[in-house]
């Protein structure tokens, strides 16, 4: 992979056609991602096409819960992988419908309560503050039995929320969202993060003036998650983790580095590195 040009960075603007077809590619697969990467109607796409190029959208990211099984379904189906995507379906599928199961059968008992939980996204590298609204994680946060605050306040699946609301909202559980990006001020999270960093940044993006003082951080309910689970099939991963900060007893059971172990020995050509999940060291939100 290093030795592959690179056709784009983060914009659709930045995304390189001449690039792009310097590798001769096949096919070229397109994330309906809302703004990292040309969009259907562009004129990337109708270039790509004009040289040969199919063009085929997945959508990970949007609305995940939905459309990631088609998406990997329709990716086999092209790629002659049909009975491999079938196999991480079923693995993906057996594990969202434990949650899913878990928590139905939960509701319909007196007392459940869906906590109130609130999605820094990108917290500490960005201004306060990013959260899901209807989609991306908003939909793992309600498969899981919470009560995502972005939800009522965020039309799209991606938006920002105004500190006064967040504050007044007082979630339960706070979820800060972070890549690897030690030393820059957000929480260090991926493949090269180590256990240390990942709970030091999270320790110290939770004692933010915006955030210290939510009842999730005094009471100790913080927690970590790579943000680039938002646009990987990979969720089902944050899934459990979701389901486990939100409702420990129900989901003591759920291992979700289990889970990433086994995706990663059966699926993945990497080997699993890095942290991709943490929580707030014992007392430090305190």
């Amino acid at each position: 992979m290093e030795k592959l040009p690179l056709v784009g960075g983060a914009t659709p603007e930045s995304f390189n056609v001449e690039q792009a077809l310097a590798v001769r590619p096949d096919v070229a697969f397109m994330a309906v991602s809302g703004g990292h990467g040309p969009a259907p109607d562009s004129e990337a796409v109708r270039q790509l096409q004009a040289a040969g190029v199919p063009v085929v959208f997945v959508d990970f990211s949007q609305h995940p819960l939905t459309h990631t099984v088609p998406s990997l379904r329709l990716m086999g189906q092209v790629l002659g992988r049909q009975q491999r995507a079938e196999d991480f379906i079923a693995f993906y599928e057996q594990r969202i419908e434990r949650v899913r199961q878990r928590v139905a059968a939960a509701r319909r008992k007196d007392g459940f309560q869906r906590p109130a939980i609130f999605i820094d996204m990108l917290a500490g590298l960005r201004d306060c503050c990013g959260s899901p609204g209807k989609g991306n994680f908003g939909e793992m946060v309600e498969l899981a039995g919470g009560d995502n605050i972005g939800a009522g306040r965020i039309p799209g699946p991606i938006g920002t929320l105004n500190l006064e609301y967040v504050l007044s909202r007082d979630p339960a559980v706070y979820v800060a969202t972070g890549v690897f990006a030690s030393g820059q001020g957000g929480v260090t999270l991926g493949y090269q993060a180590t256990p240390a960093q990942a709970q030091a940044s999270l320790a110290t993006v939770a004692q933010r003036a915006q955030t210290r003082e939510l009842s999730a951080v005094r009471k100790g309910r913080v927690h970590g998650l790579w943000h680039i689970f938002y646009d990987s099939p990979e969720h089902v991963i944050a899934v459990e983790a979701l389901a486990k900060w939100l409702h420990p007893e129900l989901f003591a059971d759920i291992d979700p580095l289990r889970t990433r172990r086994e995706l990663y020995e059966r699926f993945m050509p990497i080997p699993m590195t890095g942290v991709l999940l943490t929580d707030l060291p014992s007392g430090a939100g305190r």
